[in-house]
């Protein structure tokens, strides 16, 4: 099923619901369940006796998804309808979306929002102009969509104005080979290879200093697992592709492998005489690691320093996005489902006392 499809602006709301529940030949004992379903959902009240001419877009795309999900159907397309509609609707809609494919519904998702992509989806085809560039999995193929954006971006418009266009796609494809771009060169064209063999999408940035390796450690070993709680060391060593001097901050960003930001963690500034070919090491503990049970993977950048300190860092000497999977498991005979232990201080009466995650996690388990 196809949302909106079948659906007539001069009918009403509930008119287009029962004509598409008939479409789709629903049988009739079944039909004002999902009627009622429908109208739950959608929430718009007395809009639905109105012809659907006069609803807004954010009030006719409530509709559209509302029917088109009520059904269960066994194949479900979704033209960026999630994009639609203010905050709460978009969560409703996604929680929808998630219990439609758990139930072995195939979606067929068609969108630019990158976060709803590798949220619901296994494969990906990036099309332009009907031609498929690349098919393969969500997040190999979105790091790849993501670098040939950011790169088009910064040809076109210089490093400055790139962030802010690197997120529509508009012409991209059609301006790549007038910017130097090309992508097609076959399947991992836009991939790089970090020197310990990692494969990686490295985002354009400017000379300086760039990744060449990066592992966990844990006790002593590299290790792409780890019991929660453990005390983690993430190792790293920079080469440097310049002479120059350098101001920068090392950032790394971790993900929920459905692209969730879990948390970002930003050094202090680092100050150094760049020598062309040099190497320089760089380490972050987490002392102990915090996050819950879960599978994650990273994104390293090496910022720019800007000098007008007003936060935001306007340049980078390199980003690798997308990489360094780990898993952190739990020892306990449950399934922890929070992403991250908090520690904290309660106070009862005059006591305070401070509560380390542990002890939350064993109160949850009880109760």
């Amino acid at each position: 099923m196809t949302t909106g499809v079948g659906f007539h602006t001069d009918f009403t709301g509930a008119e287009n619901i029962r004509a598409s529940l008939m479409y789709n030949g629903l049988p009739g004992a079944e039909v004002e369940t999902a009627f009622q379903d429908i109208v739950d959902f959608c929430e718009l009240g007395d809009f639905l006796h109105q012809p659907v001419k006069t609803y807004s877009l954010g009030m006719r795309t409530r509709l559209q998804f509302a029917t088109a999900t009520a059904i269960k159907p066994d194949i479900l397309i979704v033209d960026e309808v999630l994009g639609a509609g203010d905050a709460y609707f978009s969560t409703k809609s996604m929680v929808r979306m998630q219990a439609l494919a758990q139930s072995g519904c195939t979606l067929l998702l068609v969108s630019h929002a990158m976060s709803q992509i590798l949220a619901f989806c296994d494969r990906v085809l990036w099309i332009d102009e009907g031609r498929i560039r690349k098919d393969g999995p969500a997040r190999s193929v979105v790091g790849e969509y993501e670098v040939f954006m950011r790169a088009v971006s910064v040809s076109r418009l210089g490093s400055a104005a790139a962030d802010q266009a690197s997120s529509a796609a508009g012409d991209a494809f059609r301006l790549a080979k007038a910017a130097g771009v090309n992508d097609d060169d076959g399947p991992g064209a836009l991939e790089a290879t970090l020197v310990d063999g990692k494969s990686v999408f490295r985002w354009p940035s400017e000379p300086g200093v760039k990744l060449e390796s990066i592992d966990i450690v844990c006790d002593g070993k590299v290790v792409t697992q780890f019991r929660e709680r453990s005390t983690i060391e993430f190792r790293a060593q920079l080469r440097c592709d310049s002479n120059r001097d350098i101001a920068c901050r090392y950032q790394i960003t971790l993900f929920t492998l459905d692209s969730k930001r879990v948390t970002r963690i930003r050094s202090e500034t680092d100050r150094f005489q760049a020598k062309f070919g040099a190497l320089r090491d760089l380490s972050m503990k987490l002392d102990p690691c915090l996050l819950g049970p879960g599978k994650y993977y990273v994104s390293f950048a090496i910022l720019v320093e800007d000098e007008r300190d007003i936060g935001v860092p306007q340049d980078r000497y390199d980003l690798v996005a997308r990489f360094l999977d780990f898993e952190v498991f739990s020892t306990l005979d449950y399934r922890e489902t929070v992403l991250f232990f908090h520690e904290a201080e309660w106070r009862i009466g005059d006591v305070a006392v401070a509560t380390k995650p542990q002890f939350v996690a064993q109160t949850e388990a009880a109760t």
